[in-house]
């Protein structure tokens, strides 16, 4: 479904090979691992796909 212009406005998308995605999980999961008030963290949706994700 696409996203009307008002809502377009508030995300910007991103498209990273599965590679690349692959090593920002593992500098999160590093970053994260050190934290003592993290205990879980938990990726989903597109990111984990082959899609563009939003942030």
């Amino acid at each position: 479904m696409p996203l009307e212009l008002e809502e377009r406005e508030y995300f910007r998308f991103y498209d990273v090979q599965p590679g690349k995605r692959r090593r920002v999980l593992d500098h999160v999961g590093e970053a994260l691992r050190v934290r003592r008030e993290v205990l879980l963290a938990i990726a989903f949706g597109s990111f984990l796909g082959h899609r563009p994700f939003g942030a």
